[in-house]
């Protein structure tokens, strides 16, 4: 009795490593699957064509491809119309991030989601639970699938700096290239008509009754930072310092006050890169002569 639970326990190790532990997925026949589920298996065809079709990708063929759960700006909280991995995998917790192949889907996610992601995704991924014994990263488990010479794609916007030279380092110790697509895949096989709208509402100014500092003093304040480094410039993209520096407040991403915008802040000028229809009069006003704005129709 002991010998079979411990073969049942190792089998069940074994499963939950390869991720092929999945509720509902039986290997011997047709089970019932849970009612939140959406069934991926179209839009996984469509995407995998995508994957080798030269045309749309603008560089050869591509054998695997990350989606994460972030957006541009590395946003915790983010617009339904920039959930893309949700919307390839039918996953919709806050954190996980998936990867395609030519033959697999799998994703990961952490202990908050195991069972969420079980209950959501279909038969047609592999769950690997983070923080389980034996589970490998996404890394290792990209060096077991793909041989020496495969190419693996990532839109470069949605990850961070850290994230993308920790995964190029990784994957080209073993022959794998990490390539920069300019095109979302998902966003090619996303139909207009299922995706939400892009949330686009109109900013407003922080008073200084709260923010405690005017936005110009803040300026001169994080130009002074950067001659001690000896920088000209800097490039601004999380939307909680644009935020603060500016004091500026939007409506664009649940549950922060944020408005969906890049700064560029050199020593004479304040480039706010932004939906100029969401900028009213008051808010033009606020930010003055010392600022450009830069009409973007990528945010």
């Amino acid at each position: 009795m002991r010998t079979t639970l411990c073969l049942y326990t190792f089998n069940l190790d074994l499963e939950k490593q390869r991720g092929e532990l999945r509720k509902a997925c039986s290997k011997y026949g047709h089970i019932a699957q849970p009612a939140r589920r959406v069934n991926t298996t179209m839009r996984l065809a469509a995407f995998r064509n995508l994957m080798t079709d030269e045309t749309v990708l603008l560089t050869l063929p591509i054998q695997a491809y990350l989606i994460t759960s972030s957006d541009e700006h590395q946003s915790i909280d983010i617009d339904g119309f920039e959930k893309r991995r949700e919307y390839i995998s039918g996953f919709s917790g806050s954190y996980g991030d998936a990867v395609v192949t030519l033959d697999k889907a799998a994703l990961w996610t952490d202990g908050r989601y195991h069972l969420q992601a079980d209950e959501q995704l279909d038969c047609n991924w592999l769950l690997f639970r983070e923080g389980h014994r034996g589970v490998p990263s996404m890394s290792k488990w990209l060096r077991e699938q793909l041989p020496a010479g495969s190419r693996v794609g990532l839109n470069p916007k949605i990850v961070s700096r850290y994230t993308w030279d920790a995964l190029h380092g990784s994957l080209a110790a073993h022959g794998i290239s990490l390539v920069a697509l300019n095109v979302s895949l998902v966003d090619v096989i996303w139909p207009e008509e299922e995706r939400p709208p892009r949330t686009v509402k109109e900013a407003f100014v922080y008073d200084i009754e709260y923010a405690g500092k005017n936005y110009t003093t803040k300026v001169e304040e994080v130009r002074s930072e950067l001659r001690k480094v000896g920088a000209d410039a800097m490039v601004v993209t999380a939307l909680d310092e644009i935020a603060w520096m500016l004091n500026i407040r939007g409506r664009d991403v649940p549950n922060s006050p944020y408005l969906r915008s890049y700064v560029v802040l050199d020593m004479q000028k304040v480039f706010l890169y932004v939906n100029s229809s969401q900028l009213n009069g008051t808010v033009r006003s606020h930010l003055g002569i010392g600022s450009r704005i830069v009409k973007s129709d990528s945010v």
